[in-house]
C-alpha cells in the first residue's frame, strides 16, 4: 500500500532537482537529477558518489579524530547553497543531508557515536534568516542515522560575519561559543556538523570547548570547503 501511495505522490507531485529544478531523471531519495549528479564537485577527485574524505593537517582539526567534507565550495554546490543559506531555500536541506549521511555511513563515521550536534548561529543571524542551516542539516542527519541530536553549544555574543573577514581576522576571533547542558557532554563521543569550512577556526574553538568540558571523542562533518590546500 505504501509503495502505491508513494508512486501516486511522485506522479502528482514530481520531484524537482535541488540544483537545476529539472523534473527529468530525478532521484526521489536525493532530489538530484542525473545530469547534476555528474557535475557535483566532490571534495577529492578520487572519491565517488556519497563518499567524501577526511581532511588531515588542518589547523582547526587537531582535536578531532576525523573531519569529513563532502564537496568543494564551487560551481552548482556554491550557487545552490547560497540560496539555502541566505534566501531560505530549506527544501535543499533534504538533498544535502542525504548526501552527507551517505558519506558518513560509507566511512563508518557513526560507529560509537553518542549524539550529533551543530555549530550555532548568533541570535541576530538566527532572527534574520529564521533558521540555522547547520542545525537543520544535523537534525536531518540525526533522523537518517537514528543517532540522537543534542543542543550543547550556544553563541551568545554576535560575532562579525566570517564571509566578510580576512583570513587573519577569522583566526583571531575567540570566545564566540559556550557549552550548555554540560552534563550531556562528559564522556561522550560527538559528531559536530557545520556547513562551510573557511579557516578551521570555528571547529578549533568548538573542539577545545567540548573537550575542556569532558567530551571523549570528536568527529566533524562539513558540507563543503572553500579551501583546496588540505
Amino acid at each position: 500500500m505504501m509503495d502505491v501511495l508513494t508512486a501516486f505522490i511522485d506522479l502528482v507531485f514530481p520531484a524537482k532537482c535541488t540544483f537545476c529544478e529539472s523534473m527529468d531523471d530525478v532521484d526521489n531519495r536525493t532530489n538530484i537529477c542525473t545530469k547534476c549528479n555528474k557535475k557535483l564537485p566532490y571534495y577529492r577527485e578520487e572519491y565517488r558518489y556519497l563518499k567524501g574524505g577526511a581532511l588531515p593537517g588542518c589547523r582547526g582539526f587537531k582535536k578531532f579524530e576525523k573531519v569529513y567534507c563532502l564537496f568543494e565550495y564551487t560551481g552548482i554546490v556554491k550557487k545552490t547553497f547560497v540560496k539555502y543559506k541566505f534566501r531560505g531555500d530549506v527544501n535543499a536541506c533534504k538533498a544535502f543531508a542525504v548526501l552527507m549521511h551517505g558519506m558518513l555511513e560509507f566511512e563508518n563515521a557513526y560507529k560509537d557515536l553518542d549524539f550529533i550536534t551543530s555549530v550555532p548561529l548568533s541570535g541576530k543571524k538566527l532572527a534574520q534568516r529564521g533558521f540555522n542551516q547547520s542545525r537543520l542539516l544535523a537534525k536531518r542527519i540525526s533522523k537518517l542515522s537514528n543517532i540522537p541530536y543534542e543542543e550543547v553549544l550556544a553563541r551568545p555574543v554576535q560575532g562579525q560575519t566570517q564571509s566578510k573577514l580576512t583570513e587573519k581576522e577569522r583566526l583571531g576571533m575567540k570566545d564566540r561559543f559556550v557549552v550548555i547542558n554540560e552534563h550531556r557532554v562528559i564522556g561522550k563521543n560527538i559528531l559536530v556538523v557545520d556547513d562551510i569550512l573557511t579557516t578551521g577556526s570555528t571547529l578549533d574553538e568548538v573542539s577545545s570547548l567540548l573537550l575542556d568540558k569532558g567530551a571523549n571523542k570528536l568527529t566533524a562533518a562539513i558540507f563543503a570547503s572553500g579551501r583546496k590546500d588540505l
